[in-house]
This record gives C-alpha cells, sequence and structure tokens, in this order.
C-alpha cells in the first residue's frame, strides 16, 4: 500500500503495477500525514502480521504526525527508511528512537544497518538507506544469538568429553605394555641362545673337572671335537635366525 501526493505518480504506479501483474497493491493519493494514521487503522489482521513500512520522504523529512502515527502501530516492527538528506533523517531518527513518552507512543525503534549510496558522483550528496527495529525486537534477536551460541559450546564440549571416552588412557597405556612385551620378546631368542651356550659350557668344563685323569683326556679330545663343531652349529643357527 503506497501514499503518495503526486496524482501523477500514482497513475504511474497503478500502471506499472498491472504491467508487472501485481494485484494485491494499493496507491493513495494523499498527504502521508493525512492518510498515515487511516491507512494503519484499517489493515486487517493478516496484514498486520506480516507489517514492514518503507518511507522515501523528501528532503524535508516525515511530517511528526507520520513518525507518531508509525512509533503508534505497535505491528509495525521493521523501518525502512530512504533518506535523501542525512540531517533530516537524524531528526526523524531521534523521534523514532526517543524513549517512550505520551507524545510518542509505543515501544522506541533502534538503528541497526545504514546503507550509504552514491546516486550523484562528484557531489557531497548521497542516498541513505536505513533499517529500524523495535527495541524489544533486537533484544529477542540478541537473545536468540547468544542461546544458539551457548548451545554450540556446550556442543563442543560435548563432543570433547565423547572423544576423550573413546580413547581411555588405561587402553593406551596397555598399549604401550603390549609393545613392549613384543620388543622383549623379539629380543628373547637371543638372551636364550647366549644363556645355553654359557650353561652348555659350564656343563662340560664341571664335567671334565669330574671325571679320572684318563677319562678327562677323552672328554677334552671330545670337548675339542664339540669346540671345532661349534663355529658350523653357530653359523647353522645365524643363517636359521
Amino acid at each position: 500500500m503506497g501514499i503518495e501526493s503526486n496524482a501523477q505518480a500514482v497513475a504511474d504506479a497503478a500502471a506499472n503495477a498491472a504491467r508487472n501483474g501485481i494485484t494485491n497493491a494499493e496507491f493513495i493519493c494523499a498527504k502521508a500525514e493525512q492518510a498515515t494514521r487511516q491507512v494503519l487503522e484499517r489493515l486487517t489482521p493478516s496484514e498486520l502480521d506480516s507489517l514492514v513500512a518503507i518511507v522515501d520522504p523528501p528532503r524535508a523529512g516525515l511530517h511528526p504526525d507520520v513518525v507518531k502515527a508509525l512509533r503508534r502501530c505497535a505491528p509495525l516492527r521493521r523501518l525502512l527508511f530512504v533518506a535523501c538528506h542525512a540531517p533530516a533523517f537524524v531528526t526523524n531518527a531521534v523521534s523514532f528512537c526517543r524513549p517512550t513518552s505520551p507524545s510518542f507512543a509505543g515501544v522506541p525503534f533502534e538503528l541497526v544497518q545504514a546503507w550509504p549510496i552514491d546516486l550523484f558522483p562528484h557531489t557531497p550528496h548521497c542516498e541513505l538507506v536505513t533499517l529500524l527495529e523495535r527495541s524489544d525486537l533486537v533484544a529477542e534477536r540478541e537473545a536468540a544469538q547468544e542461546a544458539a551460541q551457548a548451545a554450540k559450546q556446550a556442543q563442543a564440549v560435548q563432543t570433547q568429553a565423547a572423544e576423550a571416552a573413546s580413547t581411555p588412557t588405561d587402553a593406551a597405556e596397555g598399549g604401550a605394555v603390549g609393545a613392549a612385551a613384543a620388543e622383549g620378546a623379539l629380543g628373547a631368542p637371543e638372551e636364550s641362545a647366549l644363556s645355553r651356550a654359557i650353561s652348555s659350557a659350564q656343563a662340560v668344563v664341571a664335567s671334565a673337572a669330574s671325571v679320572p685323569a684318563g677319562e678327562a683326556e677323552g672328554a677334552a679330545h671330545d670337548h675339542k671335537q664339540h669346540a671345532a663343531q661349534r663355529p658350523l652349529l653357530a653359523e647353522a643357527d645365524g643363517a636359521k635366525v
């Protein structure tokens, strides 16, 4: 629904809507300060549920009655303000954002975003597009963002706890002990062979000391033969290893 004081502009808007197949648009030829309140009061509940206002005033800015009518309309929670003169916008923004009072009813707005647009190159002038929202709407969105951030952090903590639980310290230590045992098992054959060789030599010496001289000579002879064969046995053992 559009309000415009220039009759030719209203006719052009209606023609453009018909040309583009838009059937849910209505254009009123009147001054904004005279028609805004009446237009807002006759909106249907479904229209109020999705109500957004777009204002594009002349360089003088919005009439104070328009500002008051928009502030008084509680279902209106978002306002898009297109300004061609920044000082005039500042004056209107102060009225939109000032605390609630008998003259300015309704929850105040807050300036959320602003986009300067250079439509006049090489001049100090620019268009200013701003978004204003009710302060309670801003508070609701910030609370929702904080809750989402807290939930995300809690999820991260739970994930870390689950990962820690899936790799217990005892299991890791058991794996290390098992690896050490396996490494020791690989070195065990060499130690066992050496122990057996020493034990065999000790047994030969003990046996030679305990037999008579004649038998000792025979034992010595047998020992020499065994010693002569030992390199071959060791070589065979080395090849086996």
